[in-house]
Formats: C-alpha cells, sequence, structure tokens
C-alpha cells in the first residue's frame, strides 16, 4: 500500500522535518522491492511500475490464500516488456538473493 501514499507521506514529512537527506518517496525507491503478493491486477502492477520503476518489483504469490491458478497468466499478460517480464518474474529476485553467482 505504501505506494499509493508516497506523494501524501512526501507532503507530511518533508526533509526539513525529518531529518533525512532525501523526500520518503526517494529513499523509498532506492531502498525497497515490492510483490504484489497475489494481487493480480494490471492497473495495480502499471502503478507501481511508474512509481518505482520496474526494477524495484518482484512477482510472488500469496499461495495458499491466493490460488496459483491466476499467477502464470498475469505474468504473461502483464502490461510489461519482455524484458520488463523477465525481470520481474525472476532476474530481480535473481539479483536481489544473489542466486545468479
Amino acid at each position: 500500500m505504501v505506494p499509493y501514499f508516497l506523494y501524501r507521506l512526501d507532503q507530511m514529512f518533508k526533509p526539513e522535518v525529518t531529518g533525512l537527506s532525501d523526500t520518503v518517496s526517494n529513499i523509498y525507491r532506492k531502498h525497497v522491492w515490492i510483490s504484489p503478493s497475489g494481487l493480480y491486477d494490471n492497473d495495480a502492477l502499471q502503478f507501481c511500475v511508474n512509481k518505482l520503476g520496474i526494477d524495484h518489483l518482484v512477482f510472488s504469490a500469496d499461495w495458499p490464500y491466493v490460488p496459483m491458478t491466476d499467477a502464470r497468466a498475469f505474468v504473461e499478460n502483464a502490461p510489461l516488456s519482455d524484458i520488463g517480464k523477465e525481470k520481474f518474474s525472476h532476474l530481480t529476485a535473481e539479483g536481489l538473493l544473489h542466486l545468479s553467482e
């Protein structure tokens, strides 16, 4: 839910108030990776891509709470480029977890 509130956080917690070196949203964008975790909604995905960039999104499922039946179709039909789908589905997670070394 945080990406939806980044604008508000920047309004309420300016660097001169927080003592941070940058805005909350810029610090968040640099240090946080997010996942839709079973929310297979293209509009929400596109919003998060616009807010954070594809390099800060990783795919995950929320099984057993959300069935896996729609997971593959969600990634395959996501409004992303081919490389965006690769990053989202596995490349970003592999890099974060140092799995490709």
